[in-house]
């Protein structure tokens, strides 16, 4: 499991917490219909980018096998074969994308 999420970066996903700064530095009152629009947002975002990483990693695989640090991820490790990891990024970005279609029509429909 752990070299899927590594293959993911979700460790990285901290960075993206900054799409909450609008709304809070905004003044806005907290509400719950909010609060689960932004944690999807921020969850369809999330996958989106890690999908790029996948991207990256098996574009750059043979770069990475030579580097001090990036040897160890898991596509460079042969920990996670290209197949697989081709199919992980696809279906992160497949469930990204009908995350933000979901987001997009519950927030139409709010105006």
């Amino acid at each position: 499991m752990k070299k899927y999420l590594d293959l993911l970066r979700v460790k990285q996903w901290v960075k993206n917490a900054f799409i909450f700064l609008p709304y809070f530095f905004d003044g806005n009152t907290l509400d719950s219909s909010t609060i689960m629009n932004l944690m999807l947002g921020f969850f369809a975002f999330s996958g989106v980018t890690s999908s790029i990483y996948v991207l990256n990693d098996i574009i750059d695989r043979r770069d990475d096998e030579n580097h001090p640090l990036k040897k160890h991820r898991p596509i460079a490790a042969k920990k996670i074969t290209l197949k697989r990891a081709g199919i992980i990024g696809i279906l992160v970005l497949s469930i990204s994308l009908i995350y933000f279609l979901i987001l997009s029509v519950m927030l139409y429909s709010l105006f």
